[in-house]
């Protein structure tokens, strides 16, 4: 419910933009195996769309899916960089958001 401003949709939709945009350069770094870098990507989608407290009626895209798929990236990347530390905050974080993604 409730009723949602075009400003605050159109801010909404600018962070699920942008986050995908970092998301796909995050997987572009994971297919050259430059796991680092592709986990900072995937932090810095995080940082635009974790603010996004819009149900996904009213914007292009599902900010908690969008949420999900970063974090499930950046743990598998940095996994693969060895930081099994970040991993776990990662997987943490993940489980916050979708208890049933397992």
């Amino acid at each position: 419910g409730g009723t949602y401003t075009p400003m605050e949709i159109k801010k909404g939709n600018v962070a699920i933009q942008v986050a995908t945009k970092m998301k796909e350069t995050g997987n572009a770094h994971f297919k050259k195996d430059e796991f680092k870098e592709a986990a900072t990507c995937y932090s810095k989608a995080l940082n635009f769309i974790m603010d996004v407290k819009l149900p996904p009626e009213v914007l292009m895209a599902d900010p908690k899916a969008v949420m999900m798929a970063c974090l499930t990236n950046k743990a598998v990347a940095l996994f693969k960089a060895g930081d099994h530390e970040a991993v776990i905050e990662a997987t943490t974080a993940a489980l916050a958001i979708d208890p049933s993604n397992e």
